[in-house]
């Protein structure tokens, strides 16, 4: 074989190497961005899959507050109403405008006591709450009207009696009475009723009805 033919030969076979390199070299082009393109969509896909996670977390979790808060009884929306008017809540503290809704729909429910509270809360207008004192006055006509508070106090319901002497000390719904009012806050603080002791505290500071 001649050195020209085996120059040519040579030749070729260098030719049809280098374009099995940029084939392949191409292929492995084509590869990686292929598996870019799947790792990119994977990541996409697991961010979806966990952002829908998140959303259905949070969606049960709402589901869960929306059952508790519906099946919370008139006493227990009551009760949380005046740990959110007082601040004797632990984590809370004092947040008259949710105290103010929880009273409304514990008044809804059936409550006897929660319009006085509400009225209270209308009566002085603070914290977020627009003074209202007509309004105030409705509620304590209302609550007074069907007598429940003036047997619950009767009992010995401390909350009751607080509630009755909050309405004799403002003339709302009753006569106004400094010495009743302050009678039946006794009353009621002598049971341990930590609102009734601070209005006792108020009544002494102030000589209301003492």
């Amino acid at each position: 074989m001649s050195k020209k033919m085996s120059k040519i030969i040579f030749l070729c076979f260098c030719g049809e190497f280098c374009l099995f390199v940029i084939y392949f070299y191409g292929l492995c082009e084509t590869n990686k961005k292929k598996q870019n393109k799947n790792r990119k969509q994977k990541m996409e896909n697991e961010q979806f899959d966990h952002n829908q996670n998140q959303n259905e977390e949070k969606k049960k979790e709402e589901e869960k507050q929306e059952k508790v808060t519906t099946i919370m009884t008139h006493q227990e929306m009551f009760e949380k109403g005046v740990e959110l008017a007082f601040g004797m809540g632990k984590q809370e503290g004092v947040n008259k405008v949710k105290a103010f809704q929880h009273f409304q729909q514990s008044h809804q429910a059936g409550n006897p006591l929660a319009p006085i509270f509400m009225a209270r809360l209308l009566f002085e207008g603070e914290g977020g709450i627009k003074q209202n004192k007509e309004e105030a006055e409705k509620l304590c006509v209302e609550a007074a009207k069907y007598n429940t508070i003036f047997e619950l106090s009767s009992k010995g319901d401390s909350m009751a009696q607080f509630s009755l002497g909050f309405m004799h000390f403002h003339g709302l719904g009753v006569k106004q009475d400094r010495n009743k009012s302050f009678s039946l806050f006794l009353e009621s603080a002598n049971q341990g009723n930590s609102i009734s002791q601070y209005f006792v505290g108020l009544s002494y500071y102030f000589g209301f009805g003492v």
